[in-house]
């Protein structure tokens, strides 16, 4: 019996989902975030310190974002907070393909340079939605676990 009740709380909704959201997340952060981000930020700009201006944007709105989110889940929802954190997904995702579409048609530098100012704003949203992923999805995850 005691088998039995540790399966089903590890099977809880909200604990697979959570598995499932941090291996793909995770997955996929690896492959975009590490090559092809990186190299594509230096085909758009000639410069290394491209990626690290990218990547301070996605980490100062992920610091930036992290205590208010934080404060949400815990007087509002958890759950509620991480599906709205779903919705920055969205416009992190139509925001980064419009600057990767923007950036591969772009013949001119000020093309590439928008394409680039696009990205920016796209990886700050990225850093929402890590700031969702977390610190709500784990709170959220933490009190799934049936004790």
């Amino acid at each position: 019996a005691v088998a039995t009740s540790s399966l089903a709380a590890m099977l809880e909704h909200n604990i697979v989902t959570h598995w499932l959201v941090k291996v793909f997340s995770g997955t996929a952060n690896s492959a975009w975030h590490g090559t092809v981000l990186v190299t594509f930020i230096f085909a758009l700009s000639g410069s290394n310190a491209a990626a690290g201006v990218a990547d301070a944007a996605q980490n100062t709105a992920a610091l930036a974002a992290s205590l208010p989110l934080g404060t949400l889940a815990d007087r509002w929802s958890a759950a509620r907070t991480v599906c709205g954190g779903g919705a920055f997904v969205l416009v992190a995702t139509a925001t980064t393909s419009l600057a990767a579409v923007g950036g591969a048609a772009a013949v001119s530098e000020s093309g590439r340079g928008r394409a680039y100012a696009l990205l920016v704003v796209a990886m700050a949203l990225w850093g929402v939605v890590n700031a969702t992923i977390d610190g709500p999805a784990q709170a959220l995850y933490a009190s799934s676990m049936r004790r």
